[in-house]
């Protein structure tokens, strides 16, 4: 027997809602769509009347049960938005994040020039979305990415390409400035691991075990990234240079006193949308 599409599709938000799964719905028509019409919720309501193959239900509540084995949406769907834009991403690269859409916003503060011809360094880039999305904004930028992960560096490159900045950026393997050409830069972007070793236990599941522990903690107290980098980015910073660093809750004052103990100035401390501190601004 063949179902209509919001038969199945109300199944699998009842799974969901039942395990926990806070926005059940969306959700589950975000699955749906993926196997039903590339993606397309529109397009998913507009056939609601109209029946399911057997094997695409049968994926269904496969990619169902693995929500609720605690797999994250973005690596079931493969991509997650950034900014304005789309990236791909899986068990080898961190999930974009809203709270680092804050290290954005202070770059285009301090920086409001999209047409400058900025040279930029992005220390960990994982999936590559702050080094692809600041070359989508500015035009002429030229991006170096760093990341100690060769498969990291294999979706950021894919992410590049996806978004057409590709020939702007420039990838390379290394564990922080370690490969990187001895030359200064505009700008400096961070998104290190700084959750600390006790935090890193309390994580959600989701978090925890599907998103690769290396760049979620340095597996001490936090600020080893921070220290490792204060110490050596004198020599990659612009005198007329800023600096961007995500950092965790409660992590404001630590990080300014590590920079600021190597002569470096603390310009701002910028405040998410849920009103955290989030992005320390360092020149």
């Amino acid at each position: 027997m063949k179902y209509k599409i919001f038969e199945i599709l109300k199944r699998g938000k009842v799974i969901l809602r039942d395990h926990g799964i806070e926005v059940f719905a969306l959700e589950a028509e975000l699955l749906l769509s993926k196997l039903v019409c590339q993606s397309s919720r529109e397009r998913l309501f507009a056939l609601s009347d109209s029946e399911v193959d057997e094997n695409i239900e049968k994926e269904f509540f496969n990619l169902i049960e693995r929500r609720i084995q605690n797999e994250p949406i973005s690596q079931i769907l493969g991509k997650k938005e950034f900014w304005d834009y789309e990236f791909i991403v899986d068990s080898s690269v961190l999930t974009p994040r809203n709270d680092t859409e804050t290290i954005i916003e202070q770059v285009i503060k301090y920086f409001s020039d999209k047409e400058a011809e900025l040279n930029i360094l992005d220390l960990g880039t994982g999936s590559g979305c702050l080094s692809v999305t600041l070359a989508a904004i500015f035009s002429n930028a030229r991006i170096t990415a760093v990341d100690i992960s060769p498969a990291a560096l294999k979706i950021a490159k894919q992410n590049a390409v996806k978004n057409i900045v590709d020939n702007r950026i420039a990838f390379i393997k290394s564990d922080w400035f370690s490969e990187v050409p001895r030359r200064t830069y505009d700008i400096i972007v961070c998104n290190p691991p700084y959750i600390s070793i006790n935090e890193l236990r309390e994580l959600a599941n989701e978090v925890k075990d599907f998103e690769p522990q290396i760049a979620l903690t340095d597996f001490a107290d936090g600020y080893t990234c921070y220290k490792i980098i204060a110490d050596e980015m004198r020599d990659y910073l612009k005198q007329s240079g800023k600096a961007f660093f995500e950092i965790g809750i409660g992590q404001a004052l630590g990080v300014k006193e590590i920079f600021e103990s190597q002569g470096y100035r603390v310009e701002n401390i910028a405040k998410d949308l849920a009103g955290i501190e989030r992005c320390v601004v360092i020149s």
